[in-house]
């Protein structure tokens, strides 16, 4: 029923669009995590606190659509957990801070709204004057006391979907790194530091490219197969048929795609192959020589006799060069788009022939970069 207090409650649509962001991806990608958020506060509580604080609107609109956990569940940021809406009080400073960090002003308007694993405190600024509505981080161990990590709750908020929806790096709040999400088995989520090279591959960033696909042509979303099946994926790790990881991580998610709008389903109009396929191009491209390929005594005996003299010193360099690469999409003019394979420093490229005369042109480095390029 409708409360019959006095006490307006603000609502900001814009801060309850990106939580249904947020919530919507961990529905689909982490339920485990979402698993942890609580129901929406009541509207009498809301209104006890915007009544008593004057409290934020966004913070306020917030806590209409849900509640949060000291211990876990809610990441409004990386580390980052909401509090329930019971513990969000004034903030009130450790005595003896103000004579080891200056600048602190003498009243401090700040509510307590979001805590870290690590200690530090997330509040935001309801004094007057142009701050009013920042996200500040408390955290004494580091000297923040009041540093402005966001202008407001709804840029944090939609910062962290942009990163879930994208992949793109999140700030952590005290400054210094930025984190990306990453998923993990049974419904999990976490951050890792982008500034330590971590990665959300290879499970978020080809479904990161798989949604942004969706929305942007679902044509071409619906010719993506179902994940390769086990025997498929077991002949694509035998012996030199062995692919990259990375794309056998992809096929483990999707088997390709068929059908015309297929070729839009990666850039410069490429049709992933299915697994099948890729075994039929690696079986077309050749065996490796010296890689596995059976061989009768006639040829045996043909080959020459070498002593330690007559060794060609740069023969191992040649077997190294020689290795076919792997084909694994296709273009609707026939292009293949290959995985270079032993070829030193570019080895795992991804790479198209040019002119089919052999030359073979790097586009990215890696499988991975090319999803993550895609899903940016």
């Amino acid at each position: 029923m409708p409360s019959e207090s006095s006490v307006q409650v603000p609502f900001v649509p814009a801060v309850a669009a990106a939580w249904e962001r947020i919530r919507a991806w961990l529905e689909e990608w982490a339920p485990y995590q979402l698993g942890m958020a609580r129901p929406p506060v009541p509207a009498e509580v809301i209104e006890d606190l915007v009544a008593r604080f004057d409290l934020d609107p966004q913070l306020a609109t917030l806590l209409t659509v849900v509640d949060g956990e000291l211990n876990a569940g809610v990441l409004l940021a990386p580390s980052v957990n909401l509090m329930p809406a019971s513990k969000v009080r004034r903030f009130e400073l450790l005595d003896g801070v103000r004579d080891w960090v200056g600048d602190i002003p003498d009243e401090l308007e700040w509510i307590e709204f979001a805590v870290d694993g690590c200690g530090a405190t997330l509040v935001i600024e309801h004094g007057d004057g142009d701050d009013r509505g920042a996200v500040k981080v408390v955290e004494y161990e580091f000297g923040y006391v009041g540093k402005k990590v966001w202008p407001s709750l709804l840029a944090m908020l939609e910062e962290v979907a942009d990163g879930l929806e994208t992949g793109s790096p999140v700030s952590g709040g005290l400054g210094g790194s930025d984190y990306v999400p990453v998923l993990g088995g049974d419904g999990e989520m976490w951050w890792d530091s982008a500034d330590e090279g971590a990665t959300s591959w290879p499970d978020l960033s080809w479904r990161q490219a798989m949604e942004r696909l969706r929305r942007a042509d679902p044509e071409a979303y619906a010719t993506l197969r179902p994940p390769a099946p086990g025997d498929a994926l077991g002949s694509l790790r035998d012996g030199w048929r062995r692919v990259p990881s990375q794309l056998g991580d992809l096929m483990k998610i999707c088997d390709g795609a068929t059908g015309p709008a297929a070729y839009r389903v990666l850039p410069g109009g490429y049709r992933p192959y299915t697994s099948e396929e890729v075994l039929a191009g690696i079986e077309r491209r050749g065996t490796p020589p010296q890689m596995g390929r059976p061989t009768s005594a006639a040829e045996r005996a043909e080959r020459p006799k070498r002593g330690p003299v007559e060794l060609d010193p740069t023969f191992d360099e040649h077997r190294w060069d020689s290795i076919p690469p792997i084909p694994f999409a296709l273009s609707s003019a026939g292009a293949e788009l290959l995985i270079c394979r032993n070829r030193r420093g570019e080895d795992g490229a991804v790479q198209v022939e040019e002119d089919g005369c052999g030359t073979l042109r790097t586009l990215w480095p890696s499988v991975a970069v090319m999803v993550q390029d895609i899903a940016r």
